[in-house]
Formats: structure tokens, sequence, C-alpha cells
């Protein structure tokens, strides 16, 4: 995937499913995160983020790989490179990523709230929906969390 930053959105979805496997403490492979044994465990997870790019690149991923779907909403100043580079993961339309620069311009970090909030109004996600949360910033600042809606 050729970024660090994607690390973080593909490490959640790693301990999000220990956690619902109840295996917090071991070290799982990528071989049994990636079987039938496992998936079946776990049942069908849809992740969603909200995101600047390369995290939700790195959620997409993994979430295709354990084969689970996955919801991507990026922010306003993400740029279509990016928004292409999660697309390529995902089997989704273009509506699936909305875009709302030219409603509110460069927001800094108030961009992924706004845009989250757009989205829940418009009824975008549904009941039982896991939202991945990851951020990366300036002086190796990071962090994540996982909800269900």
């Amino acid at each position: 995937l050729n970024s660090f930053k994607v690390m973080g959105g593909s490490f959640a979805i790693y301990r999000f499913v220990k956690k619902m496997l109840g295996m917090e403490d071991k070290e799982l492979t990528f071989q049994y995160l990636t079987s039938k044994e496992c998936h079946d465990r776990v049942g069908d997870i849809t992740f969603c983020s909200a995101t600047d790019g390369n995290h939700g690149r790195g959620l997409a991923w993994a979430a295709k790989m354990l084969g689970h779907k996955c919801q991507i909403y990026v922010h306003s100043e993400t740029s279509q490179a990016r928004i292409d580079a999660i697309k390529k993961y995902l089997d989704e339309p273009d509506e699936k990523f909305p875009v709302n620069i030219q409603d509110h311009g460069n927001s800094s970090s108030a961009s992924c709230a706004i845009l989250l909030d757009e989205c829940n109004r418009k009824g975008m996600f549904k009941p039982g929906d896991i939202l991945v949360f990851s951020a990366f910033g300036a002086g190796l600042l990071s962090a994540a969390a996982v909800l269900e809606w």
C-alpha cells in the first residue's frame, strides 16, 4: 500500500476482529484473518470511516482482504487522487464518495465532523454499521476509535 498512514485503519480492523473473536491477547496471522473460518466466526461486517484518504485506503484494503464490506466518507479537502486510490478497493458507485468543499471550503479539522453530520442527516448510516475513525497529523499525532452506529 506504500504508505505508513494506511496502517491505522487496517490496525483498527485487526484489533476489532480480535475483540469480536475474544482473542485480544493473541496474535492472529494474516492467513487466519483472511480464512473462511474467521469470517464465519465474526459474521458479515460493514466497516465505515470518515477519513482524509490514506486511512480509508488502509481500511478499504483490510476489509476487502478479510471479505467484509467497507464504506468510506471523505472530507472536503480530500484530493480526487486519494478518492480514486480508495475506490479501487471498493465496488461502489461515485455517489458513495460525497464531497462538500463546494459548500464549506477548507474547514480544517472540522471537515470530517461536518461531512459525517451531513451524511447522517441524509440517512447514509444504518444501525449496526461499524464506524472507524482514524486520524494522523503533524508531529506524529495519531488516534483511532471504533463504534457501532
